[in-house]
C-alpha cells in the first residue's frame, strides 16, 4: 500500500515538473537581459500601445514563436507560450517586433517583453479607443468557415481570417449564431469605446485567461477574447473583405 503511496505520488510530482516545461518551450528567449533584478514574476500580459513612452523602460527579453496553424501549434498556442515565458521572467507586458509570413501557413512573431507598473499599465489601457468590433475566424487552417448573422443578414468567417465592424456612436451591432436555441450579442458604438475581440471557435488564453476590456458577457457560442491576443491576432491574420 505504502508503495503504491510513493508511485502515485512521485507520477504528480514528475506530472507537475514537466507540464510548465512543455508549455513553455513553443516560445523560444532568443534574448534575455541579464541585468535586469526581477521583482516578482507576472501576473498577466498586456500589449503596449504604440502612444506609450516606453523609451525609458528596461527591456526583460525578446521572445519568438512559429505558428504552423494546426491544431498542435496555432496562434493561440503561441501567445500563451509568450505569456507563460515572459511571466516566469518577471515581464507583464509586450511590443510586437516582427511578424513574417502573415497570412501563410506558417507565421513566425516576435515580440519584446517589459514590465509595466500598474499606474502605467492603467495608462496604456486607456489609450485603446478604437470603437470597432474584431470578429476572429478559426486558427486552424483545416477549419470550415463558421456561419453566422449580422444585424439578421446570412454571413460566414472563414478560418485564419478576421473582419472588423467600426461601430459609430449609438449605432448597433447584432451577432447570432445557431438560430432560435444559439447565441447572439449587440454591440453599441460610444465615445470612447475599447475594441471588442470575439471569436465563434472559443478561443482562450492561459495561464491566466483574461476577458479583455469592457467585455462581460459569456453566451456560449460566442466568446470574448483578450484584447492584447486580439491585437496579435489581427497582425498575423488575413483581413476578410
Amino acid at each position: 500500500m505504502r508503495l503504491m503511496y510513493m508511485k502515485g505520488l512521485l507520477f504528480l510530482i514528475l506530472f507537475v515538473a514537466t507540464v510548465p516545461f512543455s508549455f513553455c518551450q513553443k516560445a523560444e528567449i532568443i534574448y534575455k537581459n541579464d541585468s535586469y533584478q526581477m521583482q516578482r514574476k507576472g501576473r498577466s500580459f498586456v500589449l503596449i500601445n504604440k502612444r506609450l513612452d516606453i523609451s525609458n523602460k528596461v527591456l526583460v527579453a525578446k521572445l519568438k514563436g512559429v505558428s504552423l496553424n494546426t491544431g498542435k501549434s496555432n496562434l493561440q498556442k503561441v501567445y500563451n507560450s509568450f505569456y507563460y515565458n515572459a511571466n516566469q521572467l518577471g515581464a507583464n507586458s509586450f511590443v510586437i517586433d516582427t511578424i513574417i509570413g502573415a497570412h501563410t501557413d506558417t507565421i513566425s512573431i516576435q515580440i519584446s517583453v517589459y514590465n509595466l507598473s500598474k499606474d502605467e499599465n492603467k495608462l496604456n489601457m486607456s489609450l485603446f479607443t478604437n470603437n470597432s468590433i474584431f470578429l476572429v475566424g478559426g486558427l486552424k487552417k483545416s477549419m470550415e468557415g463558421k456561419s453566422f448573422k449580422l444585424n439578421n443578414e446570412k454571413a460566414i468567417l472563414p478560418a485564419m481570417v478576421y473582419q472588423e465592424y467600426p461601430l459609430d456612436i449609438d449605432e448597433k451591432l447584432k451577432i447570432s449564431i445557431g438560430g432560435i436555441l444559439g447565441a447572439s450579442v449587440t454591440f453599441t458604438g460610444y465615445e470612447g469605446r475599447t475594441p471588442t475581440f470575439i471569436s465563434l471557435h472559443g478561443l482562450t488564453v492561459a495561464p491566466g485567461y483574461s476577458s479583455g476590456v469592457g467585455i462581460s458577457f459569456n453566451t456560449g457560442r460566442i466568446y470574448p477574447v483578450d484584447m492584447s491576443f486580439g491585437y496579435m491576432l489581427i497582425a498575423a491574420l488575413r483581413k476578410s473583405e
